[in-house]
């Protein structure tokens, strides 16, 4: 089981649309998080660890992800606005 950093930011992540695959248990994959804008959006989906060495930086990734796909989509926006 994740620690509270990293079960908080995947509740943000659903909270956003995001599609947050569980996995069986196995190894450290805890969970796979895919963008809510379908894979032509942003990279492909990332695995969260569930036991990493330091919490608050797997929830940082998962923060740092999120930022990235609401920068995409705004300069997407921008885009289409202009053109």
């Amino acid at each position: 089981m994740p620690g509270k950093h990293i079960r908080a930011a995947i509740s943000e992540l659903e909270a956003a649309g995001w599609q947050v695959t569980y996995t069986n248990g196995r190894a450290h994959a805890y969970a796979r998080a895919s963008c809510p804008d379908g894979p032509g959006c942003c990279s492909p989906p990332f695995t969260i660890n569930g036991t990493p060495d330091v919490d608050e930086h797997e929830a940082a990734k998962i923060h740092r992800r999120m930022r990235q796909h609401d920068a995409k989509v705004e300069e997407r926006r921008k885009r289409e606005k202009e053109g």
